[in-house]
């Protein structure tokens, strides 16, 4: 619909925020099917291949996108990104169960054998609490939650600034088309997907190997924050054009590796709210991509130059590591406790 609003402002503003508000239930609901499915020396693998499908698809729109736009018209990538949409929606509908139990009774294209049912069922972190309210002021107010919010904030604050202004940032300081930029642009992206399944894979061996979980989800954050900082300082020291796309690739291919931090957290916390507790987080957490490209536009006007963005995105990373370090947690959390005296 975007491309036949596009005329009226008004019109198209309302059409981008029924937009958004279809996809807010994206994420919460991935997260809530985490919860269900994935064991637990699997959630690492298995959360940091889901939300590294968000990669793919910035590399698709990136990649085939600046393609699209080079030789045809924007109205014709709308649509083509519409119409994959729609034949995904068609086959979630037929593939998709919500919990092993509903895809083991009812089936689907594809059968479950009682082995694999099995195995996922006997070796989840299961709930016991028969509470039917949600705790919402103790799941808000929890030092591992807030932790998890903020951390996802900042991860957030620097992959909307590199996603909106890299494009920008080639064309204008390292002159090239658009189409040079988009077909650069996507190798972070290519290598953000390959890391943030390594990270994956390492995370769940580490676990095997009887490393605490805790230990896990605060190297693979940290990690993932201070390794950006790192390549977004480098990017300030007049680095040749070869140099810059390198620490771009670096800088933000290595953010993969906080899948296995706090993208993990909430399964950690409670398998029970990890919806609830993502919901919230992710609600939060688009604050700082439209808070930060907005910032971004007014320093490259002040200052004109990209060199404040970056160092400013580095200093933040600095003060997410140091809040995880701090707060974070990895075992199960009873939220519903004194639920009575706390419910909202």
């Amino acid at each position: 619909m975007t491309p036949f609003c596009a005329t009226s402002l008004p019109l198209f503003i309302v059409v981008r925020v029924l937009f958004g508000l279809a996809q807010g239930v994206t994420f919460p609901t991935i997260y809530y099917l985490g919860g269900q499915w994935l064991t637990s020396n699997e959630k690492s693998r298995g959360m940091s291949l889901v939300s590294s499908g968000v990669s793919i698809g910035t590399i698709c729109t990136l990649g085939i996108g600046s393609y699209v736009l080079y030789y045809w018209t924007w109205p014709t990538l709308f649509y083509s990104i519409g119409f994959m949409g729609f034949l995904w929606c068609l086959v979630w509908y037929f593939v998709a169960s919500s919990t092993p139990l509903e895809y083991y009774e009812h089936g689907s294209v594809f059968k479950m054998s009682e082995v694999e049912y099995d195995h996922i069922v006997n070796n989840q972190i299961h709930d016991v609490s028969d509470n039917d309210s949600i705790p919402w002021r103790n799941i808000v107010t929890h030092p591992a939650v807030i932790a998890l919010i903020s951390n996802h904030c900042i991860h957030n604050y620097g992959f909307y600034i590199l996603l909106s202004w890299l494009p920008t940032y080639m064309e204008k300081e390292l002159n090239f088309n658009i189409k040079e930029a988009g077909y650069y642009s996507i190798l972070p992206y290519i290598l953000l997907f390959i890391i943030a399944n390594m990270g994956g894979f390492l995370s769940d061996y580490l676990l095997k190997r009887k490393v605490e979980l805790l230990t896990i989800r605060q190297i693979m954050q940290s990690s993932g924050l201070l390794f950006q900082s790192l390549f977004l300082y480098l990017i300030t020291r007049n680095p040749t054009i070869g140099q810059s796309i390198l620490y771009f690739t670096l800088s933000i291919g290595l953010t993969g590796l906080c899948q296995s931090g706090y993208a993990c957290s909430s399964l950690d916390l409670s398998p029970k709210y990890t919806g609830i507790i993502w919901g919230i987080s992710n609600t939060v957490s688009t604050v700082p991509g439209i808070v930060g490209v907005y910032l971004t536009g007014r320093l490259l006007d002040y200052t004109g130059s990209f060199s404040p963005v970056f160092l400013l995105t580095a200093c933040i990373n600095i003060v997410g590591t140091i809040i995880w370090l701090f707060f974070a947690e990895a075992t199960p959390v009873d939220f519903d406790y004194n639920t009575e005296r706390l419910r909202l």
